[in-house]
């Protein structure tokens, strides 16, 4: 038994609690998966990098925005 199924949504934090962890199942060409992903970066590295990739920027500019964090392993 893993988590919950696509669609379900479970909440066991009390209000006034998280945990810093967003988890959605969406497919990598979708619009919404870009946003989410974008979202992310901004919380992450600030707010360059999340517009860098919601207009669909090349790696090679996220390199050049990120330095050494934007190289992948």
């Amino acid at each position: 038994m893993g988590g919950p199924m696509p669609g379900e949504i479970r909440d066991k934090l009390k209000p006034g609690e998280s945990r810093g962890r967003l988890q959605i199942t969406v497919s990598k060409g979708a619009d919404l998966y870009r946003r989410v992903e974008g979202w992310a970066y901004g919380a992450v590295l600030g707010g360059e990098v999340a517009e860098a990739r919601l207009v669909s920027r090349s790696d090679e500019v996220l390199s050049k925005i990120l330095g050494d964090r934007g190289r992948r392993r």
